[in-house]
């Protein structure tokens, strides 16, 4: 990618590029060495496996790389599993939490600023939580490639329930909104 400074070549699975459409379909959790995986994070799985290695666990990186990755390929919509949610450890083994959400939108950048609100609500990991949401390096570097929304004041979050009980999920809604700032 042109604008990468880390990540100098990437090799993408063919099926990215010839589909029609490209839905990203993470899953919201908590990551050991990418202190959180989303939307971002989750477009490693088209690198080849056989170049995976180079984008994994470099040091000092490894933000910055995922950023840079999404340069290659642009999803038309995210769709992120929230249904249950790592909120420790990861990524193959942690403490799980049900939050029974879904969360949805063409901005890679603003669904992952949600989703670190959304972890950071439970205060359980301290790599998302000793970091304000816009400074988490993943989402600061596709800021500064121009992924997805710049901040705050770029973020409009739509919210229902389908499951009835207001009150809890509301509640949740405007820690999110304060958390991203945008109360």
């Amino acid at each position: 990618p042109a604008r990468a400074e880390v990540l100098r070549r990437v090799y993408v699975s063919r099926p990215v590029y010839e589909a029609p459409v490209f839905i990203n379909l993470p899953v919201v959790k908590t990551h050991r060495f990418a202190h959180y995986s989303c939307s971002l994070k989750n477009l490693v799985g088209i690198v080849h496996p056989r170049n995976r290695p180079s984008l994994a666990f470099l040091a000092g990186s490894w933000h910055e790389r995922i950023a840079e990755l999404n340069l290659a390929v642009h999803p038309h919509l995210t769709i992120a599993d929230a249904t249950t949610v790592m909120i420790a450890g990861g990524p193959s083994s942690g403490t799980p939490a049900r939050a029974d959400l879904l969360l949805l939108s063409g901005d890679r950048v603003a669904l992952d600023a949600v989703a670190v609100a959304l972890l950071r609500s439970y205060g359980k990991w301290a790599k998302v939580t000793d970091q304000d949401v816009w400074e988490q390096r993943q989402i600061r570097r596709a800021i500064e490639l121009g992924l997805g929304a710049r901040g705050p004041e770029q973020v409009e979050l739509v919210t229902a329930s389908v499951g009835g009980a207001q009150g809890p999920f509301e509640s949740l809604v405007e820690r999110i909104r304060r958390d991203l700032g945008i109360a």
